[in-house]
């Protein structure tokens, strides 16, 4: 999936899902908004997947305080933590506070939390396809008849990382869906109210730029520049524009930009990892976010699929081609 298709899928998840600003949030994930995942016997539910998964790669200690935040201050500080297995003790808690700072975090904490998870499966999907490139030489080897019992082993293994780092970036991309869709209605909530805070103009301008009403998201980032011109958080609406329309290099200013500003702006790293597609580039970007946040879903969850393309996509380019030496013909 490329940056267009990331944001396009993330657009699908919230046009003409919400009827109206009253319509319940959705308690399950029925889109069926990506592939389906590889074929298995006992097919798992994305939730199922997930749970799986996370129980053998926690983010968070089951102690962290931030698990259950007293204060809007400790909402607004998970929203900069970036860190999938806090939103929800988020969400609950802004959603019992009364006033439009508590509304507008809400939104921004589903949406975050959607777009969280498919960063991580933009992420894991990407290493997939780097260990897939590996294993097809590998696969060729054995069924010309020419290899060895460690080359079937690596194999074996490879091959097991690929179809889980599929199968888990198929499930964060279902369970987007909901959070996408919740996030979407209380954005409209905010919309449809006479006054709208600050804060409330960041999540029409989320709004906006997710459903790709660049028109209004425009009008809405010249509020915001009024208001605040030097504001990290417009810095990063714009990297997070520029990446939808496909300036990379654009985009990864901004963000870098954003992090000379706020030295722990985590989620401006997070979507530098996620604009990387060379391995090496991609395993340096995380060594920076894992300095901002050693429990990023992006370290824990992605990081050992990284690691993994890393040391093939390593062992491929160890050396020179020798045809790159040869003159023109």
């Amino acid at each position: 999936m490329n940056r267009l298709a990331f944001s396009g899928l993330l657009a699908s998840l919230v046009i003409g899902d919400v009827a109206c600003a009253h319509t319940p949030a959705a308690t399950t994930t029925t889109a069926n908004t990506t592939s389906e995942p590889p074929s298995a016997p006992h097919r798992r539910t994305p939730a199922e997947i997930i749970a799986v998964f996370a129980k053998k790669h926690p983010l968070s200690a089951p102690d962290e305080p931030l698990r259950h935040p007293k204060t809007l201050a400790d909402v607004d500080a998970i929203l900069h933590l970036d860190q999938i297995d806090l939103f929800q003790g988020a969400v609950d808690f802004a959603s019992k506070q009364p006033g439009p700072d508590a509304l507008a975090l809400r939104a921004q904490i589903e949406i975050a939390h959607s777009e969280a998870q498919l960063v991580v499966a933009e992420v894991i999907a990407e290493s997939a396809d780097g260990l897939e490139v590996v294993t097809r030489t590998l696969r060729f080897r054995a069924e010309s008849g020419k290899t060895s019992d460690e080359e079937k082993a690596k194999r074996a293994e490879l091959e097991a990382t690929f179809h889980e780092a599929r199968e888990v970036a198929w499930a964060l991309r279902e369970l987007a869906a909901e959070h996408a869709r919740n996030g979407a209605t209380v954005a409209q909530m905010i919309m449809a109210s006479k006054e709208k805070s600050y804060r409330g103009y960041r999540v029409a301008a989320d709004y906006h730029r997710l459903r790709g009403d660049w028109d209004d998201f425009a009008e809405d980032i010249n509020y915001l520049a009024r208001e605040n011109p030097t504001s990290n958080g417009l810095l990063f609406l714009k990297g997070i524009a520029a990446q939808a329309e496909g300036e990379t290099d654009t985009a990864v200013k901004l963000f870098r930009n954003a992090l000379q500003r706020d030295a722990k702006f985590v989620r401006a790293q997070a979507h530098i990892v996620l604009l990387q597609t060379n391995p090496e580039h991609a395993h340096t970007e995380l060594a920076k976010l894992a300095e901002l946040n050693p429990h990023h879903q992006l370290i824990t969850y992605a990081g050992p699929f990284i690691e993994e393309a890393h040391k093939a996509w390593t062992s491929e380019h160890r050396n020179p081609s020798r045809w790159g030496q040869t003159t023109n013909l």
